[in-house]
C-alpha cells in the first residue's frame, strides 16, 4: 500500500494503493493523522480506487476516520474501490454507515 496526499485550499485528498490490511492500515492511519492536523481543510477525501484489498482493519480505520472528520466538522467523501473492495463493505453493512461518493 503506497499512500499519498495532496492538499489544495480547503480540500484534501488520500489516495490509497494496493492493500489496506492489518499490515498497512498504520501507515495510512499516520498520512490520514498528519492531514488533520495540519488543519484548513473543510472536505478530505479518502480515494479507495486504487485498492485491490480491504479487511476489517481498514474498515475500522475508515469508521474511525469518519468519526474524527465529524468532531472536528470536517466533510469526509470516500471514493468506492474496485468491486472486489466494495463488496467487502456491503457484506458488513458499512457502505450504508461510511459516507462513499456517489457513483459516476
Amino acid at each position: 500500500m503506497t499512500p499519498a496526499f495532496a492538499a489544495r485550499a480547503a480540500r484534501a485528498t488520500l489516495e490509497l494503493h494496493g492493500e489496506l490490511d492489518v499490515a498497512t492500515v498504520g501507515i495510512a492511519g499516520a498520512r490520514f493523522a498528519e492531514l488533520l492536523a495540519a488543519g484548513g481543510h473543510d472536505e478530505l477525501t479518502i480515494d479507495l480506487s486504487g485498492l485491490r484489498f480491504v479487511d476489517s482493519s481498514g474498515i475500522t480505520l475508515l469508521r474511525a476516520a469518519a468519526s474524527h472528520c465529524a468532531a472536528r466538522g470536517v466533510a469526509l467523501r470516500i471514493v468506492p474501490g474496485a468491486p472486489t473492495v466494495q463488496r467487502v463493505f456491503a457484506l458488513t453493512g458499512t457502505d450504508r454507515a461510511l459516507p462513499f461518493a456517489e457513483a459516476a
